[in-house]
Order: structure tokens, then sequence, then C-alpha cells
């Protein structure tokens, strides 16, 4: 089984990694997304000076962010409206960095995102991040596809230093629509019947050698919870934690937030500074509210430590006398294989650190159930 499962993860992770599930089609999205036309159709975020046109030799112009205060935003927006038209879109763009340093919070870096926000103009919690860099970084160019969340009535393309310092280029941005592949249905398929084989011969033989009715049961349910929670697709965890963001803000009735400072960039010739003052807005939403999602996204990674916990103990319990090395191996190649299935699911992606916190959540697990049968034997043996 652990060649089986070696096997497996290389070829998931060559395909996850080299096979893309989408390709862009259709016309370009944003206007002046080269910056050939300077900074027309682009607004400016937090002070204009701290943004300005460069060339590289002679390829295509680039912009140039810099920033000194860590509690200001600064950047470039252009919004999107009507997004509804679209399902799928892809955001891409040439980026580099240097001694860029991050902020107190998880998003204060140099960051490429696509942010929604519906009618009433709150940002919607989803996935909207294409790349978010801290340090030093050469010209590469980032891409990522999001699906367009059904209630946004508007998306912002924003390139920013948010609430960091240092300084970041960016070129050639590109919006576009995209499709997936024809031929990747086959491809994740093939992919979800190998992965659902080996669970199925790594789990099945356990749930069938389990000596109780009653654990048994326990052991299927935990068993199809860690597959539920870990294969669950990104829409429906959006949901969930845009639900929970909503009920927390109803809950502690804390509305609004410091916008973020704008400067609306009109036709100007290349490189010359704005002249329209700057005017509050929301390029992303009220900072507490993307704190709140952002607090509320940890919470639910919790979730990796406390599925695997409790199909620990139930394995614990149903097997007291299996080695635990064993049942931490076969634990792990259930983690491993359930993550990195998170390349072929819609919206979600495999990640190292989830997997560390199903190993952790297993360990002590299984810590616990040692400890809790060494008492017993002692209290027996005390007893007697």
């Amino acid at each position: 089984m652990v060649i089986a499962f070696l096997v497996l993860s290389g070829g998931t992770i060559l395909l996850g990694l080299g096979y893309g599930r989408y390709r862009p089609i259709g016309p370009e999205l944003l206007v002046n997304g080269d910056f050939s036309r300077g900074l027309d159709h682009w607004r400016i975020q937090g002070p204009a000076a701290a943004v300005t046109l460069t060339r590289t030799g002679e390829g295509p112009p680039a912009v140039r962010l810099h920033s000194t205060d860590p509690a200001r935003y600064t950047g470039l927006v252009q919004p999107i409206r009507d997004p509804g038209r679209f399902k799928l879109l892809e955001l891409s763009g040439m980026i580099r960095t240097k001694a860029v340093a991050a902020g107190k919070e998880s998003w204060h870096k140099a960051r490429l995102i696509l942010s929604s926000f519906d009618a009433k103009g709150r940002w919607i919690p989803g996935a909207h991040l294409v790349v978010a860099l801290v340090g030093d970084h050469p010209w590469k160019r980032y891409a990522e596809v999001f699906e367009v969340i059904p209630e946004a009535a508007e998306l912002r393309v924003s390139v920013q230093l948010a609430r960091a310092t240092g300084t970041l280029w960016v070129r050639d941005l590109s919006l576009r629509e995209a499709m997936e592949k024809p031929l990747y249905v086959y491809v994740q398929t093939g992919v979800f019947v190998l992965w659902g084989l080996f669970i199925a011969l790594l789990m099945l033989p356990l749930v069938a050698a389990c000596p109780r009715g009653l654990l048994r049961f326990a052991l299927t349910a935990s068993i199809l919870l860690v597959l539920t929670g870990t294969l669950l697709p990104g829409a429906y965890r959006r949901v969930v934690e845009q639900d929970m963001t909503d009920a927390y803000e109803a809950a502690t009735a804390h509305r609004g937030g410091a916008g973020l400072a704008f400067t609306h960039v009109g036709s100007h010739p290349p490189g010359t500074p704005p002249s329209t003052p700057s005017k509050p807005s929301t390029a992303e939403g009220p900072s507490h509210r993307i704190k709140v999602w952002d607090r509320i996204r940890n919470i639910t990674k919790a979730g990796h430590f406390v599925l695997y916990g409790l199909l620990g103990l139930c394995l614990a319990a149903a097997f007291p006398v299996r080695p635990r090395g064993i049942l931490m191996l076969e634990m792990g190649m259930m983690g491993g294989g359930t993550e990195l299935l998170q390349f072929f699911i819609e919206g979600r992606t495999p990640l190292f650190g989830d997997w560390l916190l199903d190993l952790a959540g297993a360990a002590l697990a299984l810590a616990l159930a040692a400890v809790w049968r060494q008492w017993r034997s002692s209290m027996r043996r005390s007893a007697g």
C-alpha cells in the first residue's frame, strides 16, 4: 500500500501542477491592462506619488508601487461591471517585488487579487487571491482562475501593497473568460477512480475487522466525515464561510470600517500623475470584514485536526493492540490522498500545512487513547 500511495501521489502532483485545467477564451476584459496608455482607466489606491510608470529596456511598460507606510494601502484598481455574464475568469500578470515586508495581518503583503462585491457594495468573502508575496522576487507571471460568485454585482482587479512596505512592479495584466479543457473531465475521473480504489482498499478492511457494531458505525461515520470535509467543493465551503461571516457581523452589530483611499485616474499622458483628489471608497470592503473572514477560515482549517482526531480515536478504540505506527501510517496516507485530490476539486487547493494538521490530530488522538488505556490498566491493578 505504501508503494501504491507513493506512485499515486507522484502522478497526482505531476498532473495537478503540469496539466492546466482551464484555458482562456474570449476578448480581454481589462482596459489598458498592458499600461500602454499609462494609467488610463486605473484608479490609484493611496498617494499618487507612490505609483509611477516605468520602462524595462525596450519591453512593455510597467507600473512601480512603493510604500514606506505600513498603515497604508498602495495600489491600482480597475472595476469590472456586470460579472454575472461570466462563469469563470482568469486573472494573470507579471510581478516583481523588492524588500517587501509584511504587515501584521496575513493579507498584508504584495498582492494581485480579484475581489467581489454585492449590490450594496459589501465585499463578499471568497477566493480572490492570485498571489501574495514578501521579500524579493524576480519577474514571474502569476495566474489564477476564479469562479464568479453568483451574488457579485461588481469585481475589482487590484494590485497592491496591502499595508506592506517595499516595492512592487507589475506589467501585462490580463483578465479573460476561462473554460475547462475538454479532456480535463477524463483526467479528473481517472484520478478520482484510482484514489477511490486506494482509499477503499485502505479503510474497508479496517471497518470490516471492527469488533463491535456500534464502534464500526462510529468508525464508518468518521471516515465519511473526513471524506466529506476534505473533498467539499470550494463553492459550498465559500457559502458556509460567508454565512458565518454575516452571522458574526450581525451578532456583534459591528458594521462599516475604515475605507481605503482612492485617486481616480482618467485619461492622462503616460507617466503623468492624475490631478483628481482622493476620495474614500472600499476597494476590498471594510477591513474588519476581511479580518473576520480570515479568522473564520483559520477556524474552519481546525476541522482537519478535529476530523482526524475523531478518526484516530475510533481506530485506537477498535484496534487497541494494533501498532500505533501502522495506524498513523494508514491515517497519513488517507490524509495525503484526500489532500492531493483537491488538485481536481473546483475551488480547492492542496496544502502541506493541512496535511500536517491531519497528522497532528491523529497523533494526539492516539496519544490520548494510549494514556487512557494506561490509566485504566493502573486502576485495575490497584483495585486488584
